[in-house]
């Protein structure tokens, strides 16, 4: 008795990796339509690490900075947390009223490795 041939089908599997993102934001000092506006500062947060810092800023407003980092912003009536919901925080930054007409960017999303 003959055997039959078994027929097997090789599939390739592509796995991306997934890379983690960095969400970068910039404040400015609102000065138009008159002047250019200033920028102040750039916060960055990473998934990697689930936290927000402040990577730069102009001197003549890190104290500023350095407190609009350390709390909650409100966006409509919803009050976004900085330490519960980072990624939130820093992506919601641009809808939020920031005071001493400091404006923010909408967050740039790059590649930790960038």
């Amino acid at each position: 008795m003959a055997k039959a041939k078994k027929s097997t089908t090789t599939k390739k599997v592509t796995v991306e990796k997934q890379v983690p993102k960095r969400y970068e934001v910039e404040i400015y000092m609102k000065r138009e339509p008159h002047n250019k506006n200033i920028l102040t500062a750039r916060f960055g947060y990473w998934e990697s690490t689930n936290e927000v810092k402040l990577i730069e800023y102009t001197p003549n407003y890190g104290a500023d900075m350095e407190d609009l980092i350390m709390g909650d912003i409100l966006v409509g009536k919803a009050n976004i947390s900085l330490a519960n919901t980072p990624k939130e925080w820093i992506t919601n930054l641009h809808k939020a009223t920031l005071g001493k007409r400091y404006i923010a960017s909408e967050a740039r999303i790059l590649n930790e490795t960038e």
